[in-house]
């Protein structure tokens, strides 16, 4: 037997004499012949005993192919003295008078306990040996070893411990008044994520996730804390689902959990998260296959669908047949919902464009039949009227001699000011005085009327832009434009300016105002040919603010 060649077959009593002091061995000596020794156990290279002293100490003996044996003892010999107890001694001498004995009962124990085990369900053994090790630290140490089960951590009931941490906090009018700390979650869970224990981390950090998303109505989220922690514990737990490597069904679970709390809709904004979640945990055209047929059975489902929730489904879905380069079927999606959200509708009308190096069969189909693609024009303005990025994308559709496309334009170049869409007008336009027009009084609408004089003179009407710089009560914009109007009226320019100053010096009080005065007065003395009329205009100014010492001193000084 491999226990016996090992080291029992060569253990002597010479050899235990050798381990301790002539005294205690005689000691030990006794103890076997008073039949002390009450409990012995051979398993596998070691020697478990029971001796009876003042009270009963537990023995045990491993051998060691160097260095013969390894002892130890729960009696409190070792702490004071070396070498072997009474009590070590007792039992290896037990086990050399008897060891026929003991392995026959082995032998005969080994084999009852496994036809015993035959005779037990397995779940039921499991539980056995679930108690035995609850009820016994020693027992539950030994398989923690046996298995190398050292880095597992304690199996904690995560859910009850947050809201223990949640109720503990609720004021009286069930509100928490101070961030709550998470971090011994977070860090049960990265330290599961250390140890490969992907599934235990990703328990946890969905529980984390969800509730934080149950308790948002008692807490204050102005600074983000809650929302930032609710996105680290839904990321981890993607992450932990990807690095699992679990099976596809096992990890369908997960995005059918994932898309529940989607639909849920509970707080809104936490929507986009569960969509970004899903979106990284389907990894496979098996995953995306089946999320899409998820959402499928959801978006023409009756019953009604929490705010934000519908727009989110469409987007993922309308992403995940991109993926599945099911072209067709996305253009029919889009073209269903693009009414729920503007960047759907910008989706919806790309799809439609239809670019000459654009090789997908369905998406020319679409682009190719211009009743649609004007049709969805006029549909996507009516939905989205102020949207620049939807006018973006119709003005990348409109051909240019189509109703709408100058218009277009013209609102694009009013709400960003951007000149490219002027310019765009002036080549599109059958009636340029018109459309500037047009658009100048949409700035004037605004109000806006820097644009609308600069509208005029890139649009080559200088006459009406002096006409409407001279309609304006704006100071400011009269020493802007100077240097472009002045030279070709420098006559009314003088007049409509020095006026202007006259009423605007005597219009308030203080050394600013007064700056800001002699600034413009010195704007007007550099319009051509207007020295003679600017003394009289600084004589004007001088007697109708005579009681004004700063703002002549000033003047005085220029």
């Amino acid at each position: 037997m491999a226990v016996q060649e090992d080291w029992i077959a060569r253990l002597t009593r010479s050899m235990i004499q050798d381990l301790c002091p002539a005294h205690v061995y005689k000691k030990g000596q006794s103890y076997y012949t008073s039949g002390r020794v009450r409990y012995v156990r051979l398993v596998e290279d070691t020697l478990h005993a029971v001796v009876t002293g003042r009270s009963d100490y537990t023995v045990a003996v491993r051998g060691d192919r160097t260095l013969g044996v390894n002892a130890g003892c729960t009696c409190p010999y070792s702490e004071y003295y070396y070498g072997a107890c009474k009590h070590i001694v007792a039992a290896m001498i037990h086990l050399i008078e008897n060891l026929e004995e003991i392995l026959s009962d082995n032998e005969t124990r080994v084999s009852t306990v496994k036809h015993m085990v035959t005779l037990v369900p397995p779940e039921k053994a499991v539980e056995f040996l679930t108690d035995v090790m609850i009820m016994d630290e020693s027992v539950r140490q030994r398989f923690v070893d046996t298995f190398g089960l050292g880095h597992v951590r304690p199996v904690t009931n995560y859910k009850s411990s947050m809201d223990r941490l949640y109720s503990g906090a609720k004021g009286s009018d069930g509100k928490i008044s101070h961030p709550l700390n998470f971090d011994r979650y977070f860090d049960n869970a990265r330290a599961s994520q250390s140890g490969g224990e992907f599934a235990d981390a990703a328990k946890i950090y969905q529980t984390i996730s969800e509730k934080i998303s149950e308790n948002m109505g008692a807490v204050d989220d102005s600074g983000r804390y809650y929302t930032d922690c609710f996105m680290e514990a839904l990321d981890g737990m993607a992450e932990s689902i990807i690095r699992n490597e679990m099976p596809a069904g096992k990890k369908h679970e997960h995005v059918s959990y994932l898309f529940e709390k989607l639909m849920e809709g509970r707080p809104v904004r936490f929507v986009p998260y569960y969509r970004s979640a899903l979106e990284t945990v389907c990894t496979t055209d098996e995953d995306t296959v089946f999320l899409h047929d998820t959402i499928d059975s959801h978006l023409h489902a009756d019953g009604p669908v929490p705010d934000g929730t519908m727009a989110e489904m469409v987007h993922m879905q309308a992403d995940a047949l991109e993926r599945l380069t099911r072209t067709a079927e996305l253009v029919s999606l889009l073209e269903e919902f693009y009414y729920l959200d503007s960047r759907l509708c910008v989706r919806y009308l790309g799809m439609l464009h239809n670019d000459d190096d654009d090789d997908d069969d369905a998406a020319a189909a679409a682009a190719a039949d211009p009743d649609q693609v004007l049709q969805a024009i006029h549909d996507a303005t009516d939905a989205f009227p102020d949207n620049l990025g939807v006018m973006e994308a119709v003005l990348e559709l409109y051909p240019e001699t189509a109703p709408g496309y100058v218009s277009t334009l013209r609102e694009m170049f009013v709400a960003t000011g951007d000149w490219k869409y002027f310019f765009r007008i002036r080549g599109a336009s059958c009636d340029w005085h018109a459309d500037v027009e047009a658009v100048v009084m949409r700035f004037r609408e605004k109000p806006d009327p820097g644009m609308a004089v600069n509208a005029y003179l890139k649009g080559s009407m200088a006459d009406e832009a002096m006409n409407l710089l001279e309609s304006i009560d704006d100071a400011d914009l009269f020493a802007a434009y100077r240097t472009k109007l002045a030279p070709a009226y420098p006559g009314r320019y003088f007049a409509a300016y020095g006026t202007l100053i006259r009423r605007f010096a005597k219009s308030t009080t203080g050394r600013d105002h007064y700056a800001r005065v002699c600034r413009h007065l010195a704007s007007i003395k550099a319009i051509p040919g207007g020295d003679r009329s600017y003394g009289e205009l600084i004589l004007n100014i001088r007697r109708e603010n005579s009681g004004r010492r700063v703002l002549l001193e000033l003047i005085r000084g220029m």
